[in-house]
């Protein structure tokens, strides 16, 4: 098989990793920083809120 195969750029030299595993990790990040925004915002928010009232 040749070496440029496309089937083959999503593996690692040490084994077989399913695609999604790194579609998934990213996803998880992606989750992180949106709950953590999330968070952050409101604290924000409510401190604002509070001085504002």
């Amino acid at each position: 098989m040749p070496i440029n195969d496309p089937n083959l750029q999503h593996e690692t030299p040490g084994g077989r990793k399913p695609k999604f595993g790194g579609a998934t990790m990213l996803l998880l990040a992606c989750g992180a920083v949106f709950v953590a925004g999330l968070f952050i915002f409101f604290v924000i928010y409510g401190a604002a809120n509070s001085v504002a009232h």
